[in-house]
């Protein structure tokens, strides 16, 4: 027996990779002591019944084959062994060329038999216990396997779900159809990516679970082949679609192990193509993937500036968006739309509120903090430049959406939100945060003229000259001073009104009584001498 992986297919079946032979527990009753890594796999694939395991990671680096088996000592005492066997390390040259050769293995259902047919030879030359193979999940199953005809829209589905990185479960009524479905999707996926399927009686955690009892699965494939989708009919659809995305460079597989990226491309791709002909996913859809996952789809869409005046892309965006509730994923998505001067409505408003209501130090920096490679290249360009840049057009939506921000301000909330931002900003800030503070002067000069400045203190008010170029630490101390001469004219006028007001008041209560004593006292005289 052949020990080495180099070259698995040459001569019959039985010229076996490396193998390890374990009982229920997860003991290693054959096979060198590198097969103490598989004891908890071994585990699980006694747990779970399964009939076929296979994992293929790192295209080609690493294929792990394994299955559970009923077995019967010399006494009759039935037991449960575990059969794993593993490539690994083939010569990195030829990897990809050698996974595809060593799937090929599992063609038809007659390879598959061979392959059991193989094991069970390994497992009754066991030298510490004397074993006979009963079968897989029943006595004599694995000789009874029958090819089942598996319809094209499983396997497109199923391919397209494990291409957006979903997993997929499945029902089946037999071994034979579990298996049949197996050897399709291992001739449609071996030339894409990694992958690992399992047929089991029970659920397992693989990124294709097919199983005798399975609770709420994709879709079902009873007697004949026939099956039945429980998945809602756009996304079986969506998936299916996906499923045609083109294949990759095959050579392209020998570099590592598979990416979140590598899921998101097809998914971005498929969004970009339905644009065009004016259709988007529905929230049915965009539920499918996380928060992380949307804000890479999102990152996918706005790489490519063509298509963002595409109002298709733009609505998924904003349904992205929408549907993103984490606040850190919020921030990845925010600095998606700044790196890549996208400033679309809804979120641009969200930020600058953010920034004011939470006074988020992220989201500040963002905004203001340039890198030391931005700074770099900001002095190299110099005043004039970094001004003229803010007239730049790729600004105009973004100082639009500072606006519409801006109006759901008080404008206490607008003056509180300046003395922020004039103690926290550098003096030389990214050109997003320049243009905030620009809109946001503008906008409190449209108010009250240059009134918001009596508001900022000195430090405030000379960190605003920095930024802006500005004199309002001056106009600070000149409109401090003309407020303090206008207090000074108020206070002697209402120092001589008081005056005035106690004057009239001590006539009042003091001469006024007298003067109309005397003036009664004429009046009774002339009325004397004319009676």
């Amino acid at each position: 027996m052949k020990n080495s992986a180099s070259n698995p297919l040459e001569g019959t079946p039985k010229d076996f990779a490396p193998y390890g032979i374990y009982n229920s527990t997860g003991q290693l009753l054959k096979g060198n002591i590198l097969f103490g890594q598989y004891t908890e796999l071994a585990t699980q694939l006694d747990t779970k019944r399964s009939a076929f395991y296979l994992k293929s990671k790192e295209y080609g680096n690493e294929v792990i084959l394994g299955c559970s088996l009923s077995v019967k000592t010399d006494n009759g005492r039935e037991e449960r062994i575990v059969f794993i066997q593993v490539y690994k390390n083939l010569h990195s040259e030829n990897r990809v060329n050698s996974d595809i050769q060593l799937l090929k293995q599992f063609s038809d259902i007659q390879s598959l038999k061979q392959l059991y047919e193989g094991v069970e030879s390994e497992v009754e030359r066991l030298d510490l216990k004397k074993y006979r193979l009963v079968g897989l999940w029943d006595e004599k199953d694995f000789i009874n396997i029958r090819e089942i005809q598996i319809n094209d829209d499983v396997l497109e589905y199923t391919a397209g779900k494990i291409l957006a990185g979903r997993k997929v479960s499945v029902k089946v009524s037999d071994l034979s159809s579990g298996l049949s479905l197996i050897i399709r999707l291992i001739e449609r996926l071996r030339y894409r990516y990694t992958f690992s399927v399992d047929v089991s009686q029970y659920p397992s955690e693989t990124e294709v679970s097919i199983s005798l009892m399975k609770p709420n699965p994709d879709f079902e494939i009873g007697e004949n082949g026939k099956y039945r989708k429980s998945s809602e009919s756009e996304l079986w659809d969506f998936y299916k679609d996906l499923s045609k995305e083109p294949l990759k460079d095959k050579t392209s597989h020998s570099k590592g192990s598979q990416t979140q990226s590598d899921f998101i491309s097809p998914v971005v791709n498929k969004i970009l193509n339905d644009s065009l002909h004016y259709r988007s996913p529905s929230d049915l859809v965009l539920n499918e993937f996380e928060d992380k996952e949307k804000v890479e789809i999102f990152q996918g869409l706005v790489k490519k500036p063509a298509d963002i005046s595409n109002s298709i892309i733009k609505k998924v965006l904003l349904d992205i968006y929408n549907k993103i509730e984490s606040p850190e994923c919020k921030k990845d998505l925010y600095k998606v739309l700044i790196s890549n001067n996208v400033y679309i409505e809804g979120p641009i408003k969200d930020l600058i509120i953010g920034i004011y209501k939470e006074h988020d130090e992220d989201l500040f920096n963002l905004l203001f903090s340039n890198t030391s490679l931005e700074k770099s290249s900001l002095n190299n360009l110099g005043g004039r430049r970094a001004q003229n840049s803010l007239k730049n057009s790729k600004y105009k939506s973004f100082k639009e959406e500072i606006k519409k921000a801006l109006e759901l301000f008080e404008y206490s909330d607008k003056i509180s939100f300046l003395k922020f931002i004039a103690a926290e900003a550098p003096p030389k800030p990214k050109d997003e945060g320049r243009i905030l503070l620009g809109t946001l002067i503008e906008d409190l000069v449209s108010i009250k003229k240059n009134d918001f400045v009596l508001k900022l203190s000195e430090d405030e008010a000379e960190n605003l000259d920095q930024i802006q170029g500005t004199d309002y630490l001056k106009t600070k101390k000149t409109l401090k001073q003309g407020k303090k001469s206008r207090n000074i004219r108020i206070i002697f006028y209402t120092s001589a009104l008081f005056i005035i007001i106690i004057t009239a008041s001590y006539f009042y209560i003091y001469l006024a009584p007298s003067l109309f004593l005397y003036l009664e006292k004429a009046f009774d005289y002339l009325l004397s001498i004319f009676s």
